[in-house]
């Protein structure tokens, strides 16, 4: 196969346009009708191309991370998926390393302009602490139970924060002078993001669970502690129920008490998010068999995909409230 064909494989693409979505979906769904009401029309002040920028780092560092995780990876991922084996058998070692660290690189000097530009600290330091967290993950943090279920979902949880960061900073540098209170208009993004970021750390919790007890097979060879490992299948299974669970009664009560009882907006919300979910868990405890595992884990990514299509949703809500 073409070496670049195998360079795009190997950093996952499909991913990568996820995180993108998601970025502009909260930005363009969420931030603008919110800013939009509160500043008179005006647009949200992080401008067009510094935040092009920002959706680059968070997919150059998704990048780096799956690269290096195929690159530890190599004998666990014969055993789990051996038709997809990419590092070692399509790409030299030597060479996932190399876009590894080009990724990586590429991620922190453009966090750190964005950060100069800023003038934050926090938003240079958090794609260093996301390439450290990436590195780690399977030498390390997977062959600690828990930690590197955690470390992922922390990962995944940075995504709604890091644009709830840089959206805010540039609403009190642009726009405070012309706000009443811009502290109510900050206040409402972070709700959203934080609550987005709520959501997608649960979710990314159950899936990773899901994916252990697909690959619970290498994962034992390899010497990592996963759930599915130390706790079996009977066990992680009733846990990732309970955590999507969890999800399912926040997501009805956000709904409810966000929109009301009724109503289209809650009836879609419903539909993009409540489904799956539901699908996903009844997937998930009556599965015996990798495959089972897999298309629980793929119902789990449908949620996460319906809440981003909910958001055209809420900014319909958001307009029309104001």
């Amino acid at each position: 196969m073409n070496p670049l064909l195998n360079t795009i494989r190997l950093a996952r693409p499909v991913n990568l346009l996820i995180i993108a979505a998601t970025m502009y979906a909260l930005r363009y769904n969420l931030v603008a009708p919110l800013v939009d009401l509160h500043a008179h029309g005006s647009p949200p002040p992080f401008g067009h191309f510094s935040f092009f920028l920002a959706v680059l780092v968070m997919a150059l560092l998704a990048a780096a991370g799956n690269t290096i995780n195929d690159y530890f990876d190599q004998k666990v991922d014969r055993i789990n998926k051996p038709d997809r084996v990419i590092v070692g058998k399509s790409i030299k070692r030597r060479v996932a390393m190399i876009l590894h660290q080009l990724f990586n690189g590429m991620a922190v000097v453009i966090g750190l302009y964005l950060g100069w530009r800023c003038q934050s600290y926090a938003v240079a330091l958090i794609p260093v602490v996301v390439a450290a967290i990436l590195w780690l993950y399977s030498p390390v943090l997977k062959k600690m139970f828990l930690v590197g279920n955690l470390a992922v979902m922390c990962c995944v949880m940075i995504v709604p924060v890091w644009t709830g960061l840089l959206e805010t900073d540039a609403i009190w540098h642009d726009y405070a002078d012309m706000l009443m209170r811009p502290q109510e208009l900050t206040h409402q993004i972070w709700k959203w993001m934080l609550g987005y970021a709520v959501f997608a750390a649960l979710l990314t919790l159950a899936r990773e669970a899901q994916k252990d007890l697909e690959d619970r097979e290498g994962d034992a060879a390899a010497g990592y502690r996963t759930m599915a490992v130390i706790w079996g299948a009977a066990r992680t299974g009733r846990f990732i129920a309970m955590l999507l669970g969890i999800t399912l009664l926040l997501a009805l009560a956000s709904l409810a008490y966000v929109f009301g009882l009724g109503g289209w907006t809650t009836a879609f919300g419903a539909l993009c998010v409540m489904t799956p979910l539901v699908i996903s868990v009844i997937v998930t405890l009556k599965a015996r068999s990798k495959q089972d595992y897999s298309r629980a884990s793929r119902y789990t990514k449908l949620t996460m995909a319906g809440g981003l299509i909910f958001t055209f949703a809420i900014r319909s809500w958001l307009l029309s409230a104001g």
